[in-house]
This record gives C-alpha cells, structure tokens and sequence, in this order.
C-alpha cells in the first residue's frame, strides 16, 4: 500500500481507489480467464477489454510473468531501466505532487 510522508516520522495510508500501481481488480481478471475458456482468443480479449494483450497473457499464463519479472530483474542490474540524475528527479516531484493533491482535497 502507498503511503504519503509529511516527515519522515509520519505516514499516512492513501486510499486503495487513488492506488494508481492498482488498474485491474481480481473480478476483471476472472472476465479475462472466462474469455479464454470459452474459446476467445487473446488478442479478442485485448480488443474487448482494453488490456493490453501482454496483459491478457500473464493473466492467462501466470508462470510467464513470473519468468518476465525475472529477466526484468537480471537486466536491471546492469543500468537500463533506471532513469539518472534530473529526470528521476523530476518524475519523484511528480509523483509527490499527485499525493500531496489527493489528501489535501
């Protein structure tokens, strides 16, 4: 669960609505899986829900998310995916903001 931090002493607890890692609940996962069992393929469900189809695979196919997150993890550790400097700056102020916004409403 996300947290907004006045000090680094107090914490408080956002919301699960404004929880913005949160997009697909368990019930739109269960559409997707019934989709699939019924016969309609990926790229249908993709279409029909507005997943995305890679999406509409992990969900399908948890093993190959699990393998993704691992590949994901092995090239992390070589620089890639972590923006430097200013820009990762930048995206942190962002985000605060969007907290700050949300509990001061």
């Amino acid at each position: 669960m996300p947290y907004f931090f006045e000090n680094p002493n107090h914490r408080i607890k956002l919301p699960k609505e404004h929880d913005r890692r949160i997009k697909y609940t368990e019930a739109d996962k269960q559409v997707v899986r019934d989709m699939y069992k019924n016969g309609t393929a990926q790229r249908a469900i993709a279409r029909k829900t507005g997943i995305s189809r890679r999406y509409v695979s992990f969900i399908l196919f948890p093993e190959k998310e699990k393998l993704c997150k691992e590949q994901f993890k092995q090239r992390r550790k070589d620089g890639r995916y972590y923006p430097g400097g200013k820009e990762w700056a930048k995206t942190m102020r962002e985000h605060r903001k969007y907290k700050y916004l949300i509990l001061n409403k």
